[in-house]
């Protein structure tokens, strides 16, 4: 997604560098444990739900610990955004911001990267 969003926004050398240094400093940080989090909260719930005999306690306390996590993540993915959205021109911004729209049309409202929605929005 990220090879293909830089090239439809024509990235000079220079913003590939420092977009792919912000998002490698989020992704090797806040937003990459809150998205390991997010995985071993699903894997939870997923165990619990299945469970017979866990409570209805057990599986409002798994499912609270995703939505804890959700909020901690688009957090993250908002700073990395606003970091990498201060790199790109008036104009490159405009067009991500059509590419994010066409993208999701073409998904039919449904967020890709990976089986739950989870990848950051690049841009």
């Amino acid at each position: 997604m990220m090879a293909k969003m830089a090239e439809e926004l024509d990235l000079t050398a220079e913003q590939r560098t420092k977009i792919r240094e912000i998002t490698a400093k989020y992704m090797g940080g806040a937003l990459g444990a809150r998205m390991d989090a997010m995985r071993e909260a699903r894997k939870k719930l997923r165990a619990v739900v299945h469970d017979p005999l866990a409570t209805d306690a057990q599986v409002e306390q798994a499912a609270k610990a995703i939505s804890s996590e959700v909020v901690a993540a688009a957090v993250e993915r908002h700073r990395m955004a606003s970091e990498v959205s201060a790199v790109l021109t008036p104009e490159q911004r405009q067009k991500a911001a059509e590419l994010r729209q066409q993208a999701q049309e073409g998904r039919g409202g449904r967020r890709g990267g990976g089986p739950h929605g989870g990848g950051p929005d690049w841009f």
